[in-house]
């Protein structure tokens, strides 16, 4: 198993934590920032062998404040949905037949549009509206 974490001692105390050792003895962590999609494509080509579970359930903190992720994509939509699905199509050629993609969203994603005309939230960002509508692009794509 192989969890991909920005932030590696975070990820370390949660699986120190594991009740079962023998499960945590077999846990790689790898570092994943969401926020830059040439981290997301360094995890994924770290994946050498077939894989059979992808749980997709990371999403961005609501900040109050306008925000970019490292390629210049409106922060919200750049992690909960663009790196998730640059990871699965990443990480897809060395999918093993069986192969599910777990992705999670949010019950916001029922009141969001998208606006796809301003992706980015340049004009009138509004917070909730913005990761609203990323939870909506997710469950799209999931769809």
């Amino acid at each position: 198993m192989t969890i991909a974490a920005r932030v590696l001692d975070h990820a370390r105390a949660t699986v120190g934590k594991l009740d079962d050792l023998s499960v945590s003895d077999r846990i790689a962590i790898v570092e994943c920032d969401l926020a830059s999609l040439d981290s997301v494509r360094s995890f994924a080509a770290q994946v050498d062998r077939p894989w059979d579970l992808l749980l997709e359930t990371a999403t961005a903190a609501l900040s109050p404040y306008r925000s970019l992720t490292d390629d210049g994509c409106e922060w919200n939509f750049g992690i909960n949905y663009l790196a998730h699905f640059v990871l699965a199509a990443e990480l897809w050629p060395r999918a093993a037949p069986e192969a599910r993609i777990i992705t999670t969203t949010s019950p916001t994603a029922s009141t969001a549009t998208l606006k796809l005309y301003d992706l980015r939230w340049d004009h009138g960002y509004r917070p909730g509206r913005a990761y609203a509508s990323s939870r909506l692009a997710t469950m799209i794509w999931t769809a």
